[in-house]
């Protein structure tokens, strides 16, 4: 309840009307152009067999994946692996974030 889902959707919704060109919520903002991505209120889709915590493998694959590129970006992540035991999740949290620990990255990353 201290605001970090808040504040990293902030920094995304405002990244986005920058590049689009709109008045941001800032008195001052200065962005460069970077691909974003997040992985957010990650849903199951029974529909597909795909539980929430495959669907959030799935979406942090395609972070790492592009993050190969070397292209800049922009990755905000809320509550890593919320949906499985502690330990694994600490495991998964911390080898994700050595990943994603690169100079063309900027990442936010919360746990719960």
């Amino acid at each position: 309840m201290s605001g970090k889902t808040t504040f990293m959707r902030t920094i995304g919704v405002n990244c986005v009307l920058a590049y689009a060109g709109a008045p941001v919520c800032a008195n001052k903002m200065t962005v460069s152009y970077m691909k974003i991505f997040t992985s957010m209120r990650v849903q199951d889709d029974v529909t597909k067999g795909i539980s929430t915590f495959y669907a959030e493998v799935l979406r942090i694959k395609q972070i790492i994946e592009y993050s190969y590129k070397k292209k800049p970006m922009l990755v905000l992540i809320d509550e890593i692996f919320k949906g499985t035991n502690s330990a694994d999740r600490i495991v998964g949290a911390t080898e994700i974030i050595k990943v994603l620990n690169k100079n063309h990255i900027i990442s936010l990353v919360t746990t719960h």
